[in-house]
């Protein structure tokens, strides 16, 4: 497990990179812009693709040792084309009657919008699968080659032409494009040879209804999800602008990296082996391998938590351009709400688990609700810095109808003992970082790497157990 958390942490600083880049490159207006054209790729990606893409990984096993992957897959790549294609069909409609604003070239627009969903989630589908396969070293080696891939180009796009969000999102999908060329070959060459009984027939009724029956629940959560993630920050750019929403979301982009990168560390590492023991569909099979995901993620997410609220200003100075100073309080709340996403998803894994994702519908119902309702009546009165405040409550909301909706009938195995050590070992740093803000003074790159080495330290001793578990896997 610890070289992939190398590799991980080279990631953290690759992506890291890329939000100073973008930053120092692109004003908040433009930062602003670039969020609203990912917020409308991500609502067709939350709602059209991650359901199906979730039964998928559910069955892969299944699919992968009868030999059946190559057969189904040709199904998702017709259904991903035709999704891409028909998503330019409302953007066109809203724009004709000035419901959807983005100052810039529509067609560009439009263009950037079908190119994302087609190419972002087939280098989502085809690298993260040879983790899933057993490959994880070329899974690693192709995740850091897109994301520097992808910086470069887009530093080169916009240095040489304008600091628009056109041309940045350009230069991320075509770095995109050309490491998805080679895990696509990779892939294909990984998963076992398809069965000749099964090359000419076709999907059934019967299998329809089967992935319908697991996909419509996470269809209508994806949909209310989306709003909790993504959709408010159009009500944000009608109450605050764009230049608001840029500085907004500078700053929880850093924080959303951190916490995302984490949760792609211990899901590189232990997603697979949880996919694979709960095929068996035993319920004591599923408890442990939720245990085992749950035991390493949670302690660490604790800690990541007191470690960015610490060193908040000094990651904004350092990690954003001179225009985001102001985003240090983003961070804080940004951490705090991806943590609970965080939380909820795992807990949420229980209800894919027992194939009951319905289960899911009403917390995301709630969430969304709750989060609107807030929007609309605290962002008139305190502006954008209400906004994380609200995404946290809503968050909170969201964790907690989870939970509630998924503990029947299932033990969660969590040693509360090592939760409590983890809160200490938070308050210890968070401690040492007021006595060391009075020590050191104004040098914040000294400040920043104590922090990190102690909190790195604390990390590692939490995790000792999990760093050791490789040789049983």
């Amino acid at each position: 497990m610890l070289i992939f958390g190398i590799g991980r942490a080279i990631q953290i600083l690759l992506m890291i990179l890329t939000i100073k880049i973008s930053t120092i490159l692109m004003s908040p207006y433009e930062m602003g812009r670039l969020s609203l054209i990912s917020s409308i790729v991500s609502f067709y990606i939350l709602i059209f693709i991650n359901p199906v893409g979730m039964f998928m990984n559910r069955r892969f096993h299944s699919w992968d040792l009868a030999g059946r992957v190559k057969y189904y897959m040709r199904y998702f790549w017709i259904y991903l084309t035709l999704v891409s294609f028909f998503s330019i069909i409302p953007i066109l409609i809203l724009a004709k009657f000035d419901l959807l604003v983005i100052s810039g070239n529509l067609i560009y627009l439009l263009a950037l919008v079908f190119s994302s969903l087609l190419i972002t989630t087939t280098n989502q589908v085809v690298i993260p699968n040879l983790n899933i396969l057993g490959s994880r070293s070329l899974y690693l080696c192709l995740a850091l080659a897109t994301t520097s891939a992808s910086l470069i180009i887009a530093y080169l796009i916009v240095t040489h032409a304008y600091p628009k969000a056109e041309y940045w999102l350009s230069g991320i999908l075509i770095g995109q494009f050309l490491v998805t060329i080679i895990g696509w070959k990779v892939f294909y060459s990984k998963i076992n040879k398809s069965n000749d009984s099964i090359s000419n027939t076709f999907l059934t009724k019967k299998h329809l209804r089967e992935m319908s029956r697991f996909v419509w629940p996470i269809l209508i959560g994806s949909g209310f999800m989306w709003i909790q993630t993504q959709g408010y920050r159009l009500i944000i750019v009608e109450m605050a602008g764009l230049v608001n929403l840029g500085l907004f979301v500078a700053g929880y982009t850093i924080s959303a990296g951190i916490i995302s990168s984490v949760e792609s560390i211990f899901s590189t590492y232990f997603l697979p082996h949880f996919y694979k023991n709960i095929t068996s569909n035993q319920r004591r099979d599923q408890e442990k391998a939720w245990a085992l995901y749950a035991s390493g993620i949670f302690p660490t997410l604790i800690l990541v938590g007191f470690y960015t609220a610490a060193a908040a200003p000094e990651l904004t100075r350092i990690f954003l351009g001179e225009a985001y100073k102001g985003s240090s309080t983003f961070l804080v709340w940004g951490t705090i709400v991806e943590i609970l996403r965080v939380i909820s998803y795992v807990y949420g894994m229980v209800a894919h688990a027992k194939m009951e994702t319905r289960l899911l519908v009403f917390p995301s119902i709630i969430g969304s609700f709750i989060l609107i309702l807030l929007i609309m009546f605290a962002l008139p009165y305190w502006g954008i810095s209400a906004v994380g405040p609200i995404l946290a409550i809503a968050g909170a909301v969201f964790f907690v109808s989870t939970f509630i909706a998924v503990r029947r009938n299932f033990t969660f195995l969590i040693s509360y003992k090592l939760i409590g050590e983890c809160f200490l070992f938070g308050i210890l740093l968070e401690i040492l970082n007021y006595f060391f803000r009075r020590t050191i003074g104004g040098n914040y790159i000294l400040l920043l790497v104590i922090l990190t080495i102690m909190y790195l330290l604390m990390q590692f001793f939490i995790l000792r157990p999990h760093l050791k578990y490789k040789s049983k896997m």
